[in-house]
């Protein structure tokens, strides 16, 4: 009885006091739970047998007051908002109303991180909160270096906020915002961003999650990357929002060369789909997009206007980059990227090739063409309907990296249709094109093979019927030529052979010598070459 009482007087007298605590952790309007006064607290009863007398449970409301209160966490019912103003004032200020520290205690904070640090007090209640600039003209600068550390109570989204270009976040030292151990999705919108040190102005790690406003954050000068997803447990979702790059990467930095504006390490991932991206100025940026150490950065359906000084894209150790069709160009820079140490550069797409061999993908002369693909481990080719090789193309394999071909023979061909899936497997490698005057979907050729003989099938398999007349040998000419060479295999049709037979062959074809005469006898052959 007595644990049950003092349960009792303990919610009570939290719900007594919270519409005092409200005000003081800058939460109004919120309500108590429930209207139970002191009179009403149940007593402590005495054990059976004891001489202790019953002793009303209300005095102990202010020692509760005193000592618990402080743990409490308030939920909050609709979204809350923090303003921060460089008139504020972090211990004058509740933080609620966008108003200077003359209106205490209702009026704006002083710094950011103030901000994030009395939204972490609060039960978020699956309702996101937001931390904005107030409503100050001109160019107002904050001089801080934030770090948003752990999870906050109640899942939903932190916003970070500012006026554009009149919110300017100047970190001398350090990253502007680090995100660590979040678990939770804190999003930028638009502020100026510039860092003078550490690993970018926007660094997530140990698990965090950063994603952007609509509009999103202007970047400037960084002793680091712009942005850095940092281990396998962090990302980063970059969706439909349009920002802009004012500034380089790797200012002030002995080694520039590491930075980029996305940057991916440690099995860190970003996306980065369906945005507007304004660069002004061509600031000298290594590689719009850096990835090492099997990090992941997969972008699409994304604008560019304007460019950088500096690499389209740098993959390195076993990191990916993907652009799910967009090609080698995608990204924006005054050179192309570089995969080296394991790293992939997917290109998934249906590639167009015109009249010369010599263009799509990555030209190495001699009409070879570098790739890179990973996931569903295939290329897709399509031809231009102009051209003069009757619409189809040939390819030779040519495996580097490791890299083998799935396909018959090391070689293909479109089709009528003028596509084709080249399955590869380990994701990259070299191939060469060559034009084909010839059509890759006729049938092969039969001759020295008796009286009326048939065939069928295309260049790499098919069947002939030997004809009549005691025929002992027939010769196969494919419709396309092989590399260097054929490997056939033939099996036995109807209606049955008894005999055996041997085969000959050359890149053209091939020639069969039947031990008895075959007359009528159906064979059925693959052939494989390169």
């Amino acid at each position: 009885m007595r644990a049950r009482a003092l349960v009792r007087g303990i919610a009570a007298a939290l719900s007594l006091a919270s519409p005092a605590l409200a005000q003081n952790v800058g939460l109004p309007g919120l309500t108590p739970h429930g209207a139970v006064s002191a009179t009403d607290l149940l007593p402590i009863q005495a054990p059976t047998g004891s001489t202790l007398q019953s002793t009303p449970v209300s005095g102990l409301v202010p020692a509760i007051k005193s000592s618990v209160l402080q743990g409490v966490r308030l939920q909050q019912t609709t979204s809350t908002t923090y303003y921060v103003r460089t008139d504020g004032s972090d211990t004058a200020c509740n933080g609620l109303t966008d108003a200077a520290s003359s209106g205490a205690p209702n009026c704006a904070f002083a710094s950011w991180q103030k901000a994030i640090q009395t939204a972490y007090l609060i039960d978020f209640n699956n309702l996101d909160v937001y931390i904005k600039a107030g409503s100050q003209t001109g160019v107002q600068t904050w001089n801080e270096c934030d770090t948003i550390q752990g999870i906050w109570v109640g899942g939903a989204r932190l916003h970070i906020d500012g006026n554009g270009a009149n919110t300017v976040f100047n970190c001398a030292t350090s990253e502007d915002f680090l995100l660590a151990n979040v678990g939770n999705q804190v999003m930028f919108g638009s502020l100026e961003l510039i860092s003078g040190g550490g690993y970018g102005s926007l660094v997530v790690t140990d698990g965090s999650f950063l994603g952007f406003d609509n509009p999103g954050p202007i970047f400037g000068n960084a002793y680091g990357s712009h942005i850095f997803v940092h281990d396998n447990q962090s990302q980063a979702a970059i969706l439909g929002s349009t920002y802009s790059i004012i500034g380089g990467t790797g200012v002030g930095n002995s080694n520039p060369g590491g930075t980029g504006h996305i940057s991916v390490a440690e099995g860190g991932s970003l996306g980065h789909e369906n945005n507007t991206v304004t660069i002004t100025g061509t600031p000298s940026i290594a590689y719009f997009a850096n990835a090492t150490t099997n990090g992941t950065i997969k972008s699409t359906l994304d604008t560019f206007t304007g460019s950088i000084n500096g690499a389209r894209y740098y993959v390195s150790s076993g990191a990916q980059v993907s652009t799910l069709g967009a090609g080698d160009s995608y990204f924006p820079g005054s050179s192309s990227g570089t995969v080296t140490s394991g790293g992939q550069y997917v290109d998934d797409n249906q590639t167009t090739f015109a009249n010369t061999w010599n263009t799509g993908f990555q030209y190495f002369g001699n009409n070879k063409h570098k790739f890179y693909d990973g996931g569903a481990d295939y290329l897709d080719l399509a031809l231009a309907t102009s051209g003069t090789v009757n619409g189809y193309l040939g390819f030779y394999w040519a495996p580097t990296y490791g890299a083998t071909f799935d396909g018959p023979g090391g070689k293909a061909c479109l089709s009528a249709a003028k596509t084709v899936d080249l399955c590869v497997s380990n994701n990259q490698g070299i191939f060469t094109l060559e034009p084909i005057t010839t059509d890759n979907n006729a049938a092969p050729t039969v001759s020295a093979c008796g009286t009326s003989p048939s065939v069928g099938g295309g260049y790499n398999s098919g069947y002939f019927i030997v004809g009549t007349g005691t025929v002992t040998s027939c010769t196969i000419t494919y419709p396309t030529s092989f590399g260097t060479g054929s490997w056939p295999t033939l099996t036995v049709g109807a209606p049955g052979y008894t005999g055996t037979y041997y085969v000959t062959s050359t890149a053209t074809g091939f020639t069969v010598t039947f031990s008895t005469a075959a007359d009528g006898v159906r064979f059925n052959f693959t052939a494989n070459g390169g």
